[in-house]
């Protein structure tokens, strides 16, 4: 009878501890969860904020490579202007474009970059509506290329912060700067003679 006792304490001795085992396997089970969840929830939030930084400078490279093409076209000879007319008329496209795209961008950028980055974009927005104003084409151009270029200059932390990805881009993704025609390959090829 003793015997049969001590097996039977046994018995739910282990019958506990199989219910704690199975308690703290669950809970840890939730704990990986959430720790899984967080994590895939914080990745996708920096992979958006990665590729709207892309983005924004990406636009900010092409509007500056077509502006300082289009401010060299303006210092030609009028004959030589009129011959370059078409190729003109495609960077002022490119430029229009890419500004737009910056300035869409920037509505969104607003909610995930950094202080930094977004007293640039306000900055250039304000700068790009007082280049529009000016009196001319040429003025327009210059105060355009002022304004990429300050926010480059204001946005350098983007560039820090892009460079330092660990292996989510190669040497020439990470090579985005004013004037670098790798901003915009497709638009590198153009040349002087259309």
């Amino acid at each position: 009878m003793r015997e049969k006792g001590k097996n039977l304490a046994t018995h739910e001795d282990i019958q506990k501890l199989i219910a704690q085992i199975q308690k703290t396997t669950e809970a840890t089970e939730q704990i990986k969860a959430q720790i899984s969840g967080g994590l895939w929830e914080q990745q996708n939030r920096w992979t958006f904020k990665r590729d709207l930084y892309i983005r924004l400078l990406e636009n900010l490279g092409i509007t500056y490579h077509c502006t300082t093409r289009l401010l060299e076209i303006q210092g030609y000879d009028a004959a030589e202007r009129q011959r370059l007319q078409t190729w003109a008329d495609d960077l002022d496209r490119q430029q229009s474009d890419a500004v737009a795209e910056v300035l869409r961008a920037s509505a969104v950028a607003m909610i995930v970059v950094d202080a930094i980055a977004r007293a640039a974009l306000i900055q250039f927005e304000d700068q790009i509506t007082k280049a529009r104003q000016e009196p001319t084409f040429l003025s327009f151009l210059h105060s355009q290329r002022s304004a990429v270029q300050a926010t480059y200059d204001h946005s350098a932390s983007l560039l820090v912060m892009i460079s330092s990805w660990k292996g989510s881009r190669d040497d020439e993704e990470r090579e985005v700067r004013p004037g670098s025609r790798r901003c915009a390959p497709a638009r590198a090829s153009l040349s002087r003679d259309g």
